[in-house]
């Protein structure tokens, strides 16, 4: 279930798509920041920024998954899981190279955590706005609602 966020019917699936109930077609509601074509979600509950493994094929063909300079223990929707491989990436929104841990089944995460506390990004989610980042330098990067 994305974020814990219960589906129309109730049931606590995967979401096979990452943002709809395969049960009864609901869509859950997510905050997403966009490279090129890819879209991460802004996960508050995630430690690490995290990459499928059929994304890194499709979007980043270039930049084979590499051995993690630090393996990390992931509890996931499918279970815990072993963060063993990484891909490193420019992400021009955030100004820097970030390292994706390539996972075999995860939708593209963005670290809301990791942002605001090793980067100095804020987070701010106004009530009834979508929510944004706010650079070191002061610049907003607006997030876009999905599933609303």
């Amino acid at each position: 279930m994305l974020s814990g966020e219960a589906s129309q019917c109730g049931f606590e699936c995967d979401f096979e798509d990452g943002l709809t109930c395969e049960h009864c077609g609901a869509r859950a509601h997510a905050a997403v920041v966009q490279r090129s074509r890819l879209e991460f979600l802004a996960d508050t509950g995630s430690e690490e920024d995290l990459l499928g493994t059929a994304d890194a094929i499709q979007f980043f063909p270039d930049a084979p998954p590499q051995p993690a300079s630090r393996e990390v223990n992931l509890i996931t929707a499918n279970g815990a899981v072993m963060g063993s491989q990484t891909i490193t990436t420019a992400v021009p929104e955030f100004g820097k190279n970030l390292e994706f841990y390539v996972l075999d089944d995860t939708p593209p995460v963005c670290s809301v955590g990791k942002r605001c506390m090793e980067d100095g990004f804020g987070f701010y989610w106004p009530p009834f706005k979508s929510p944004y980042f706010v650079s070191p330098s002061g610049e907003r990067i607006k997030c876009t609602m999905r599933g609303k």
